[in-house]
């Protein structure tokens, strides 16, 4: 806490560093150093800090998969967009309503300029809203809908609905 209340975001990450190094499945304190390393624009270190604890990992642990989802994303950040395909899919592969690795996906896509690709993959394993009882990841599939719609050549997206198409 006194850290955060310092603002001293430089020691928090390495602190966190730290922490992984002695516990890496400590998904807690890889968040919140994926969170840090994201706010302050430093996606090598993001990506890093996940690559770090990943052979700690596999799937006989609960959360494997939100790991991955976690490198996947920081691979996006880093611009690998092969790699982050590759994690995210693997994510996916495990667990196939996360979230972030679908996030991953969708900006996969869409900086790959594949978004008649990507809409698709998105309609097809989109979970409906109810099942997902957080309206904050229902807000960011609408949100990443758009970003296909607007990186197609000729889209359509009803804001209401939440239905996007390429025509």
């Amino acid at each position: 806490a006194t850290i955060a209340a310092a603002d001293d975001f430089a020691l928090a990450r390495a602190c966190l560093d730290d922490l992984l190094q002695r516990h890496p499945h400590d998904v807690l304190a890889l968040q919140v150093g994926q969170s840090l390393d994201y706010v302050t624009g430093d996606a090598a270190h993001m990506r890093d800090r996940v690559e770090a604890v990943l052979p700690s990992w596999s799937d006989a642990l609960p959360g494997h998969h939100a790991v991955l989802a976690m490198h996947a994303f920081a691979l996006v950040e880093c611009g690998d967009y092969d790699h982050a395909e590759q994690a995210a899919l693997a994510a996916l592969a495990r667990d196939p309503a996360n979230v972030r690795a679908q996030h991953a996906m969708a900006h996969v896509f869409e900086m790959t300029e594949r978004a008649a690709a990507g809409l698709a993959r998105r309609d097809q394993h989109e979970r409906p809203p109810a099942d997902v009882g957080l309206r904050r990841p229902r807000r960011r599939v609408i949100e990443n809908k758009i970003l296909h719609a607007i990186a197609g050549a000729e889209a359509h997206f009803d804001l209401f609905t939440g239905v996007a198409e390429v025509v």
